[in-house]
């Protein structure tokens, strides 16, 4: 089977999406300023936006849509039934074929990247920095999972689920706080660093002192906080926790996930790379 390098679709079983164009004497013109980004379907996880520039997805005909996911985005292993064909305007598609998720058995699409491949392979995706990706092809579009488990349409609410809701319906803004003033926090014993990257990333390095908690725990419906109490430092100590990733999405995405939970909680745009740079001391060292 040939496969040719592209990224995962998002494919829709559609609720109302945004349409942004501007009819004049027969052309359609979509500025970028002008697009109206609205929540993808219920067939994809939750945090992604997207913007339908031509034509109607889930109906018979041609389509061109766009795509933006936060930084750590994450689609589960699934497949469609026709061609994808896609290019990458902004950020990183990282790709891997297979219906397991690896991590390291993706490759990496870059700003500038089209590529297309063929029905029903098995692929999954993860997203590195902010992403904008464009989709067109031929309509309706259908997705279904390796793991029915993993199909956002059969989540159902429970009341575990309560912090990482009302996180998603809310946004929180990088903390004023320098890197100076973070590390004198730390050194007086009233904060703590905590690293929300993939354990792939934490093992790579990690920062001395620095807790583990990957954002993608906090995101699961079985989130229990009785088990990030026996991980973070007990809230009557009212410590800061100062979360951290590599361009800071996932750090704000854990903020108000454990700001929903009773921590207090400053996000940190720096990533680990920068941080290591500014003097924070690497594990290993």
């Amino acid at each position: 089977m040939r496969i040719i390098t592209t990224i995962a679709a998002f494919v829709f079983t559609l609720a109302p999406l945004a349409f942004a164009d501007d009819h004049t004497e027969g052309i359609t013109l979509n500025p970028p300023d002008k697009l109206e980004w609205k929540d993808g379907p219920p067939s994809l996880p939750k945090g992604a936006k997207i913007a339908v520039l031509e034509g109607d997805p889930s109906k018979e005909g041609p389509f061109v849509f766009r795509v933006k996911a936060p930084d750590g985005y994450r689609i589960p292993p699934h497949a469609h039934p026709k061609m994808e064909r896609v290019t990458i305007l902004s950020g990183t598609f990282n790709i891997g074929m297979g219906e397991k998720f690896d991590q390291k058995a993706t490759k990496a699409m870059s700003a500038g990247t089209y590529g297309f491949w063929e029905p029903h392979m098995a692929h999954f995706v993860w997203i590195k920095g902010e992403t904008v990706a464009q989709f067109h092809g031929i309509g309706p579009w259908q997705i279904k999972y390796v793991n029915p488990a993993d199909d956002p349409r059969n989540a159902t609410s429970r009341p575990a689920d309560d912090a990482r809701n009302a996180a998603s319906r809310r946004t929180i803004e990088f903390t004023d706080d320098s890197l100076a003033t973070v590390k004198k926090n730390i050194a007086e014993g009233v904060a703590v660093l905590v690293d929300v990257r993939s354990e792939d990333e934490w093992k790579q390095g990690h920062l001395d002192g620095s807790i583990f908690v990957p954002v993608d725990s906090l995101r699961k419906p079985s989130l229990a906080p009785e088990k990030l109490e026996k991980t973070l430092p007990p809230k009557s100590e009212k410590k800061i926790l100062y979360t951290f990733c590599v361009v800071g999405m996932r750090a704000k995405q854990a903020a108000l996930i454990l700001e929903n939970q009773g921590y207090t909680v400053r996000a940190l745009k720096p990533g680990y790379a920068e941080l290591v740079k500014a003097g924070f001391r690497p594990a290993d060292e």
